[in-house]
């Protein structure tokens, strides 16, 4: 995995294709990509007559191919925090970026416009999943997400309850390609793919939340080391 970063985007690249899982606006799905591209912007730049979808595809040109799997963040970029966990022939990655301006509850009713404070995970995992695995891997990655938020004890923008997460919050889970009878099938908590999955997760969702909270923190203070 290898990771560009310019002022207001990464741009990471794999050696060959990978299989993709995600909600993303563009490419989401599943997909096959080996780019994954992350634009940084303002709110300024999303009122609310604006397609975010657009203002995506124009960010891009010029820096990926129409086939990556993109976000939109306005957290700042050299805030990013990448972990790695190994055990025996499993490795697996998760490239965060963490802006909690649009935390929320889960069973909130949030706002019609979008603002674009958020959480979005790059999960990659060394081995070839099944579908099923896949979607198990997504269900473990938003928990692990989950917990380090609560964890934090960052308000709800709309009830002040501890949020579980925000209202834009993306996911992009990548593995392998498949060779013959070779997929994972469980990727759960039983298994060792899962405990890596979980562990890696939580440790960098957990840094990027400290990094944002440290950064609005001196923001407040009116100072600008950070």
């Amino acid at each position: 995995m290898k990771i560009k970063r310019g002022e207001n985007f990464i741009h990471v690249s794999f050696e060959r294709k990978m299989k993709f899982l995600s909600w993303s606006i563009i490419n989401g799905g599943s997909q096959i990509s080996d780019e994954v591209f992350w634009a940084r912007v303002h709110d300024r730049e999303l009122p609310q007559h604006i397609d975010p979808l657009q203002v995506l595809k124009n960010k891009m040109k010029g820096k990926c191919q129409k086939e990556a799997i993109c976000f939109l963040t306005s957290a700042h970029l050299d805030d990013l925090s990448l972990k790695t966990k190994k055990k025996r022939d499993i490795e697996v990655s998760c490239l965060a970026t963490v802006g909690m301006g649009n935390a929320l509850r889960v069973g909130d009713v949030g706002h019609h416009h979008l603002r674009v404070g958020t959480i979005n995970l790059l999960v990659k995992i060394s081995k070839p999943l099944s579908l099923s695995a896949q979607i198990e891997a997504m269900s473990l990655i938003a928990e692990a997400r989950t917990m380090a938020v609560l964890e934090e004890n960052i308000p709800s923008q709309k009830t002040g309850l501890p949020s579980t997460g925000t209202g834009t919050d993306c996911i992009a889970f990548c593995c392998e390609l498949e060779t013959v009878n070779n997929n994972v099938i469980y990727s759960g908590k039983h298994t060792l793919e899962g405990s890596l999955i979980g562990q890696c997760v939580y440790d960098a969702v957990k840094e990027g939340v400290q990094n944002w909270k440290l950064r609005k923190e001196f923001k407040e203070k009116g100072l600008n080391s950070i």
